[in-house]
């Protein structure tokens, strides 16, 4: 790959992408390019990074005033979230036709829309940052539910971590966090071979006062779609519809910013296609552990439970060869997540954020839309 790779966003986890891309994928300094709004960040990363070749761009200025595409192949785009769906377009209407963006697509439909009408005229292929996927305890459970025709009939999640007065800023914990064990679980019902018919959500959130203020108004200073006020914890039911399952798959899922200490645990019910009524396995992860990701299987019948199984990884680097993969042979692997998944992950939070303002209420997020999509737009 000789075009040049592009790491829009420069901050924790831009830095954590140029690592990996050169440290763990091999790829050659000097094909790399950060770019910044904040120019304060350079002096570090060029001395961790000396042929790395860093640009300045400015937050109200177009990017192309600072960066030549014509030499660009792929981009990861690490920015703040509420600047996603801006960029995404921005950067498809300069030619590129491969982006790798941090979750999510945008804050809400009105973002992820704007992105599809560009996507649909350009071509463009666009994933998203899901790491679960690329779990090997996520992918040891797809193979034995494929292998023994298992299906998710119910599931759990804990999630978070305490961010009090961290020095980052951030949209929130629904965004950042609970993402991702509601990821696993839509994993794991594709795996499950299920056409998803609807999904139901009710859902609160907690709004308490966690993060420093005066990070998140220089923040919002920079990028006045950065929000000032942002949720802190959410406790959110799904109510999955399928078309072969007798009943509504119940998921619950609580997320938090302040939490004493970091918790990535889910926990599943999984059980025979031809016999869904019955529990045959209950499946616990714990992703992110000092041991690498952990799972533990128990074999309900017989209440006998597996010896567990430690996995360690490099997540990122993974997904993003995966990616870099698919730009160069236009083979997709199937743990990346698409424009679509990344879709239905945001008209889910959507409904979330609807059930709030309804005090809970049961919101419909998934329907027959989204099935026609799928269709449409063949998974690219």
């Amino acid at each position: 790959m000789k075009e040049k790779i592009l790491v829009l966003g420069t901050g924790y986890m831009g830095r954590i992408y140029i690592n990996n891309l050169n440290e763990h994928l091999g790829i050659d300094q000097r094909q790399i390019v950060g770019v910044d709004i904040n120019s304060e960040r350079f002096t570090a990363l060029s001395k961790e990074f000396p042929e790395v070749e860093f640009i300045y761009s400015q937050a109200d200025q177009p990017l192309a005033k600072f960066i030549n595409f014509n030499e660009v192949g792929s981009v990861f785009l690490c920015t703040n979230t509420p600047s996603h769906h801006r960029l995404l377009v921005e950067l498809m209407q300069n030619g590129i036709r491969n982006i790798f963006c941090e979750k999510p697509l945008a804050l809400n439909m009105e973002g992820v829309n704007a992105v599809r009408k560009e996507k649909l005229r350009t071509g463009t292929h666009i994933f998203t940052a899901f790491l679960m996927n690329f779990s090997p305890a996520v992918m040891h459970i797809i193979e034995r539910m494929r292998a023994e025709n298992l299906v998710l009939i119910q599931g759990e999640a804990s999630w978070g971590k305490n961010r009090m007065y961290d020095p980052r800023p951030t949209p929130g914990d629904l965004e950042d966090e609970s993402v991702h064990p509601i990821g696993v679980f839509h994993t794991l019902l594709q795996a499950s071979g299920l056409e998803i018919n609807a999904v139901y959500v009710g859902a609160r959130l907690s709004w308490l006062d966690y993060i420093d203020p005066e990070v998140q108004r220089k923040a919002h200073e920079v990028d006045p779609s950065f929000p000032l006020r942002v949720n802190s914890s959410a406790f959110i039911n799904e109510e999955v519809h399928c078309s072969s399952i007798p009943f509504p798959i119940l998921l619950h899922t609580s997320s938090s910013y302040v939490k004493g200490k970091q918790v990535r645990r889910v926990e599943c019910t999984l059980a025979k296609h031809d016999n869904p009524i019955r529990p045959h396995l209950a499946i616990e992860f714990n992703f992110d552990t000092p041991a690498g990701d952990i799972l533990e299987i128990t074999r309900l019948a017989e209440r006998k439970a597996e010896e567990p199984l430690s996995f360690r990884c490099q997540k990122i680097a993974a997904e993003s060869e995966a990616f870099l993969n698919f730009v160069e042979s236009r083979t997709r692997d199937p743990r990346l997540t698409d424009y679509l998944e990344a879709r239905m992950s945001v008209k889910v939070t959507d409904a979330i954020v609807e059930s709030d303002k309804m005090g809970g209420c049961r919101i419909q997020a998934i329907g027959e839309e989204h099935i026609l999509l799928r269709r449409i737009i063949n998974g690219n």
